[in-house]
């Protein structure tokens, strides 16, 4: 999502907390570069693990792509992990501004879970796949995983969505 991002925003801060895939964005970040102009974006290790680094700014627009998964013991995302994660949206996000999040079900109460985390904080629109990807997309072999998949667009309550119109 970082890399398309990029193509239409003045500046893009990539984030990862795992070293090997900071470096992969950085690498393809420099393979965009005949198209996009030199790499000036950040690639930054923010996470919602206990110590991890969080952004001292504030962004008005905020996307998180595939990033709640792991080995869970139960059906559940471990809501410890779940409440972090949903924190960091918050504090991450500017006055007006918006998360979105693309999400892959992973385990039969993924998003029902993350959905009823993001609600304590936001006000959460679900879209699902057939509301985002045309039926000839999706029907293509190796997208049957955007059948499982959501977009959830979240605000906070009482504000009006107001993203820079220089994004």
């Amino acid at each position: 999502c970082g890399l398309v991002a990029r193509r239409m925003a003045r500046r893009v801060v990539f984030s990862d907390r795992e070293p090997k895939m900071r470096e992969l964005t950085r690498r393809n970040l420099q393979l965009q570069s005949p198209e996009c102009g030199p790499p000036t974006d950040e690639v930054a290790a923010y996470g919602w693990a206990e110590g991890d680094v969080w952004p001292t700014e504030r962004f008005g627009l905020v996307i998180a792509s595939d990033v709640l998964y792991g080995p869970h013991s139960s059906v559940r995302t471990c809501q410890k992990e779940l409440e972090r994660f949903v924190h960091l949206l918050e504090h991450s996000l500017a006055p007006g501004g918006m998360v979105i999040i693309g999400h892959v079900e992973r385990n039969c109460m993924a998003r029902a879970d993350l959905h009823e985390a993001l609600q304590r904080r936001f006000v959460v629109q679900l879209l699902r796949a057939d509301d985002c990807v045309s039926p000839e997309l999706s029907s293509q072999p190796g997208n049957f995983g955007m059948k499982c998949s959501v977009v959830l667009l979240c605000t906070r309550a009482g504000e009006a969505v107001a993203l820079d119109a220089d994004l």
